[in-house]
């Protein structure tokens, strides 16, 4: 009974296509997440708060 429910579940071309593109927006954008947090920890330039 599960081959019957693996070999109903196809995506024909353009469906796989938008789910690709859904998958490489969420990649990119929890990329540029990470990037964003990561830059929040970087410690601040000792040289700017010498006064």
């Amino acid at each position: 009974m599960q081959e019957n429910l693996v070999n109903s579940l196809v995506l024909d071309d353009a469906a796989v296509e938008q789910f690709s593109n859904l998958l490489q927006d969420e990649g990119v954008m929890q990329a540029g997440f990470v990037i964003h947090e990561s830059n929040n920890l970087v410690p601040q330039d000792r040289s700017q708060n010498r006064d």
